[in-house]
């Protein structure tokens, strides 16, 4: 949105902004449409709280209204992640895909992310599991899955996931270079280095293969 790109703006006219929000909303309006565009100004023009609350009343308003519900989910979800209340935020994930479990394929990588910050290895491996069978040529899911099987320390996991990623994308720097960390996890010294030769040849000749490779603590 236009006031996005331009916060100075956008906070010198938060006080009078929210002053004329608050003054339609003690009007008490009718009409969704008009209630989502009151929440989605209280969110731009800094007053997240109002706009949470409003996207729940909304949300219970409208419980027969899937893609209305969905639509609000998706904003409330947004306002708590930039709010920083991830826990929020994931609940609505859930409940977004709780209602479509195979419309949202992405929501299992953001709640496999979250899961993943919270140290939380279990969920995050089983959501990331998830959106591979709907996703399966998504290559960036095989390697975060790995990335977390790395850092739960289970290196074996991390090797099968790195073989289904092969089996797809057979010349790839990321899948030799997150083989050769699972090996070497193994202690395979041998099988580590000749895994992180290969992607050194392919790091060599394709230069740009190994661009966005994630961090691993591994």
């Amino acid at each position: 949105m236009y006031f996005r790109a331009l916060p100075t703006r956008a906070e010198a006219l938060k006080p009078q902004a929210l002053a004329t929000l608050r003054h339609v909303a003690e009007r008490k309006p009718v009409g969704p449409n008009l209630l989502v565009k009151l929440a989605d100004l209280y969110d731009l023009f800094g007053d997240p709280k109002t706009a949470a609350e409003t996207y729940l009343k909304l949300i219970e308003q409208n419980p027969e209204e899937p893609l209305m519900r969905d639509l609000l989910r998706e904003r409330l979800t947004n306002v708590y992640l930039r709010d920083r209340e991830k826990d929020k935020a994931a609940a609505q994930i859930e409940a977004i895909i709780r209602d479509n479990p195979t419309m949202y394929p992405q929501a299992y990588n953001y709640l496999g992310m979250l899961a993943d910050e919270k140290d939380d290895f279990v969920k995050a491996t089983d959501y990331l599991n998830r959106a591979l069978i709907l996703r399966p040529d998504h290559e960036q899911t095989y390697y975060d899955l790995t990335r977390i099987q790395l850092r739960a320390e289970h290196p074996d996991e991390a090797l099968a996931t790195l073989a289904r990623a092969r089996s797809r994308f057979p010349r790839s720097f990321v899948v030799e270079f997150l083989s050769g960390l699972a090996q070497r996890g193994k202690k395979d010294y041998a099988a580590a280095m000749k895994s992180f030769t290969a992607a050194e040849v392919i790091g060599t000749t394709e230069p740009h293969e190994h661009q966005g490779l994630p961090q691993t603590d591994a």
